[in-house]
């Protein structure tokens, strides 16, 4: 079994200091997202290594659960989340994530500033 460890020195941005923000909305159509290496095109490494915060939003997100590489999925959700943060890379991690009816929210941060956010806040109507 393998185990990864990462050490990280972590600098909360400075007060009044700008924090690059990627956002992107997705209506998928209810079908699973394609493969982590064939979302390039859409979030590109040189955007994904600017942002800080990386924030996507999806509508008509609700497909089969799959079995990708033995991996099976228990729910739509996860899939969705699990496909991006791979194409996102390891510099970020998922900060939130959520779900609401066909509608999902992630929020990725960069682990060098996440210990910077100091408040979130989500509703649900």
């Amino acid at each position: 079994e393998k185990v990864t460890i990462r050490i990280v020195k972590v600098t909360p941005p400075k007060e009044g200091e700008n924090v690059n923000i990627l956002s992107a909305t997705w209506n998928c159509g209810n079908t699973p997202p394609p493969s982590a290496s064939e979302l390039s095109h859409w979030l590109p490494e040189e955007k994904i290594q600017q942002a800080a915060l990386i924030v996507i939003g999806a509508q008509e997100c609700a497909y089969e659960k799959r079995n990708i590489d033995g991996v099976e999925y228990s729910s739509t959700e996860q899939d969705w989340v699990d496909t991006l943060s791979m194409a996102i890379g390891s510099a970020h991690t998922v900060y939130r994530a959520h779900s609401f009816g066909k509608m999902r929210l992630c929020v990725w941060a960069r682990v060098d500033v996440i210990a910077g956010i100091t408040h979130y806040q989500h509703g649900e109507k």
